[in-house]
């Protein structure tokens, strides 16, 4: 395994290119679309982008799979894979990856939307369960952030028989984009330690963030392509970045040159897919606060919970 810490971004496309040409694949493994509660990410300029820089993309959406379909039927030579973004009962996250669409389906369908309907943010089930259920559609398990900011990270929580866990999962995201560098070392020291595959995904919430972090692995198929995940034959490349910060920053950017705009009469000639992104994702943040504590009081959740992922992923309102 390789890590090389640089901006995707000052790669020039056609290197990606060659790449593919030659059999190898780079793929950002953890992305969000517009059907996660917290991005707003649209899946055609996403696809857009990845047409344009040469890279894949797997849209591991919270609980939540509608982007990974759309992706999927709308890819025209995008390498695409499809996954979602499991949370459990303790407040991990773990990444499901599909040989193909129809068993990502089914999985949807039969175990998670059942599960979502007593809580559409922690799934009601514990890690090595829903592993196991996973198993059963051929997916290949990552854990997300092992050491993410916050409780979402499995090295984060006390999860009894941790042993017996980390025999059901065959990768380890080692490179988050959205994470702090030391604990993205972490990740890679506890991946090695257990002789895990890497993978890398930006964990962006906008289109602007993807690619920041890529996985690079041989792989003509998304068959080959996980195989030389789990023999552990990949190379990493990416940078983090702060997603919150970096969205406030240009959210508050955007508003103030559509506000100039408009006063120049150039009216929508600034309405652009990723100004329409940012002022939904800041639409969405406000509107989670209510949401969210309304739900975890008709259902009776820990309060605690909510207020752990509110301040994750809303900056703590």
């Amino acid at each position: 395994m390789q890590v090389f810490y640089s901006r995707p971004r000052f790669i020039p496309a056609f290197m990606f290119k060659m790449l593919k040409s030659i059999g190898f694949q780079a793929v950002d493994m953890h992305f969000h679309s517009e059907y996660s509660l917290d991005a707003a990410s649209s899946v055609r300029s996403s696809l857009v982008k990845c047409r344009q820089r040469g890279y894949g993309v797997a849209i591991t959406d919270h609980n939540e799979i509608r982007g990974a379909v759309k992706s999927w039927k709308q890819r025209q030579h995008v390498f695409v894979i499809p996954g979602i973004e499991a949370s459990t009962i303790e407040g991990t996250h773990t990444l499901y990856y599909f040989y193909d669409i129809g068993l990502c389906k089914q999985f949807y369908n039969d175990i998670i939307a059942p599960l979502k309907k007593n809580n559409p943010f922690f799934l009601p089930i514990a890690i090595d369960k829903l592993m196991d259920k996973a198993h059963r559609y051929n997916a290949v398990a990552c854990v997300a952030h092992p050491y993410g900011v916050g409780n979402i990270g499995i090295k984060k929580i006390k999860i009894d028989g941790m042993r017996r866990v980390a025999k059901k999962f065959q990768l380890a995201e080692a490179l988050n984009g959205s994470n702090l560098r030391k604990l993205n070392r972490k990740a890679i020291a506890w991946a090695r330690h257990l002789d895990k595959g890497i993978v890398a995904g930006s964990d962006g919430h906008l289109t602007k963030e993807l690619g920041n972090a890529l996985t690079i692995a041989y792989g003509y198929d998304i068959e080959s392509f996980l195989h030389s995940l789990i023999a552990n034959r990949s190379a990493l490349l990416g940078n983090e970045m702060n997603i919150f910060v970096n969205a406030i920053r240009q959210i508050e950017k955007e508003k103030k040159y559509f506000h100039d705009a408009r006063k120049l009469g150039l009216g929508r000639l600034w309405v652009t897919d990723h100004v329409n992104e940012l002022h939904k994702l800041e639409q969405k943040m406000s509107h989670s606060r209510h949401y969210i504590h309304k739900h975890a009081r008709r259902v009776g959740l820990d309060k605690d919970a909510y207020s752990n992922y509110v301040k994750l992923r809303f900056g703590g309102f």
